[in-house]
């Protein structure tokens, strides 16, 4: 993990906005490369691009970590530096692909940890508050919900774009799948955080968390995208 921030950069912009097709083609850069110097910014187009397909590896790599026995001694969910990755690269990158592979990412920590938290077997190291926080307000609540909400023009996704056709059906089976895996103690917090941090309604926070009891599949994901697009209209 800190091989690949020192190679990246402090001044990586981790949303892979400067690293996109049309940035590249309008930036200073792209015509006048510049030569890199320790902990300078990005120079050339092509470091630009190597740099983006890096952070991509990266992901790649945490993936299959999140999904082998080491992930507990490797990644957990206060002492990793590597989660803060994660959840950049799934709240604010650019590509729904790469927020796809993040999402599923989380979802294999915070299913994984919710399970020995139910099986009494997290162990000293996950404490039962941390676990929560992260599987159900970070994970269920700030990525898989409130990411979504942010506009195009304000760093979000469109989600009326084709591209985003798998990321909103992987959003979908993420929001069920912690549904089955923590019920009323996953909708109680959404409850409460959409009330308090979105404002929204108690008659309308209690529609949503039904609608997800009820829906299925694709009904599901269609009205995540209308709700999602309705609320950015506020």
């Amino acid at each position: 993990v800190g091989k690949v921030h020192q190679f990246l950069g402090p001044s990586w912009d981790w949303s892979g906005a400067e690293a996109q097709p049309a940035m590249l083609a309008s930036s200073p850069r792209a015509a006048q490369p510049i030569v890199k110097s320790t902990g300078a910014p990005a120079g050339s187009t092509e470091d630009l691009r190597e740099r983006a397909v890096l952070q991509k590896q990266y992901y790649t790599f945490l993936n299959t970590i999140s999904q082998c026995s080491v992930r507990d001694e490797l990644m957990s969910p206060k002492e990793s530096s590597a989660i803060p990755d994660l959840l950049q690269g799934a709240t604010t990158h650019i590509d729904p692909g790469v927020r796809k592979l993040c999402i599923a990412t989380i979802s294999n920590l915070a299913m994984h940890w919710i399970s020995t938290l139910q099986n009494g077997t997290q162990g000293e190291v996950f404490n039962q508050t941390d676990i929560k926080e992260f599987a159900y307000k970070k994970f269920g609540c700030d990525i898989l919900i409130f990411s979504l909400l942010v506009k195009p023009e304000s760093g979000g996704i469109d989600i009326r774009d084709a591209a985003s056709i798998s990321l909103l059906t992987e959003v979908s089976n993420q929001i069920k799948t912690l549904y089955d895996t923590a019920g009323q103690e996953y909708l109680s917090i959404l409850y409460q955080e959409t009330t308090t941090r979105l404002g929204w309604s108690p008659d309308i926070a209690q529609q949503f968390t039904q609608q997800i009891v009820q829906l299925q599949g694709r009904q599901l994901k269609s009205y995540l995208k209308s709700l999602f697009l309705e609320y950015r209209k506020m």
